[in-house]
């Protein structure tokens, strides 16, 4: 046996050598700089290339949401009267976006803005309310947090929230929700360890990365692929893509 592979070694390197080189995927970037500001940051796209995101107008200013058209044309600017920052999280084929803003008296609250309409709400007892994924439905996901600091998700749909809460941990944010109602998300176990998690038919599935640290999920397709971050044994971050 030992004799066959020496023998076949050469053969092997040989071929090697004639394999085509891996695919380079050609990807046109465009740069989105909202004029004046320092900071921008796109957060989302939808099916026909509309995009969401905020920018800031100074380092110590306030934050701004904005919709692009396709191509990042057209930019609008969405801001809450008398908030101090506003900043789109979420954005589905309708056109209809999610997020959150801070007003003045520090207080978060989570809006959808749709057919030129802006609806913001909050949940009863909490500090701190943000949207962060809707679907061509209309059901929202995101997160609120309470007088004790935790984060704890929510599902919003016709105007009633369900407390999604994974069984056992300190800390819930969910973060995205398709079409088929699975949502996605990250939560922290009581060692301070992040996971992501799938929600789907009143059942939390656990979504780490072979060998992290840390796994972080923020969103999911129709095709139930989901994207996310996580980090290895040296600290470094690295994106993800995991396909059913």
């Amino acid at each position: 046996m030992h004799h066959f592979l020496l023998r076949a070694l050469p053969l092997l390197v040989s071929l090697l050598g004639v394999l085509p080189p891996p695919t380079v995927l050609a990807y046109t970037f465009t740069t989105i700089d909202v004029q004046g500001a320092v900071l921008t940051e796109a957060r989302g796209i939808n099916s026909q290339g509309e995009l969401i995101g905020f920018y800031a107008d100074g380092w110590a200013g306030l934050f701004h949401g904005f919709v692009a058209g396709t191509n990042a044309t057209d930019l609008l600017n969405i801001s809450i009267p008398g908030a101090s920052a506003t900043r789109l999280f979420g954005l589905n084929d309708l056109g209809h976006v999610v997020g959150g803003y801070i007003d003045g008296d520090g207080s978060g609250y989570g809006f959808v803005a749709q057919n030129g309409t802006i609806e913001a709400f909050g949940v009863n007892g909490a500090t701190f309310t943000s949207a962060e994924g809707i679907n061509a439905k209309g059901q929202i996901v995101g997160y609120n947090v309470g007088p004790d600091d935790r984060h704890r998700g929510f599902l919003y749909d016709k105007g009633v929230f369900k407390t999604l809460d994974v069984p056992k941990a300190t800390f819930t944010e969910p973060h995205g929700i398709n079409n088929k109602g699975k949502i996605v998300g990250t939560y922290v176990d009581k060692a301070g360890k992040f996971h992501g998690f799938v929600y789907d038919k009143g059942k939390f599935t656990t979504i780490d990365v072979p060998d992290a640290t840390h796994t972080y999920v923020h969103h999911i397709n129709e095709s139930g692929q989901i994207v996310g971050t996580y980090r290895d044994q040296n600290n470094r971050t690295y994106g993800f893509v995991s396909t059913p």
